[in-house]
């Protein structure tokens, strides 16, 4: 079970970048409700490499750093 006030790395950045879900989404080209399972830690992305340079770039991060980010929320939940 996870923690009700834990907010993820991937969250936190997210919100510190002043982006929404629905920014992320239209980047990624996916599903907002996909970036809410995310964050829930309800499912794990699975992006091509495209997705995944893009979404690194809109974070501002490495993809060592959003891939602990994930590792994260996966233990979280």
């Amino acid at each position: 079970m996870s923690d009700p006030n834990f907010e993820s790395n991937f969250v936190l950045r997210r919100k510190q970048l002043e982006l929404t879900q629905e920014d992320i989404s239209a980047v990624l080209g996916i599903s907002v409700r996909s970036i809410s399972y995310w964050e829930r830690g309800t499912h794990m992305p699975k992006l091509n490499p495209i997705q995944m340079a893009k979404l690194c770039d809109v974070l501002k991060c490495s993809i060592q750093e959003l891939a602990s980010d994930f590792e994260e929320i996966a233990s979280s939940s």
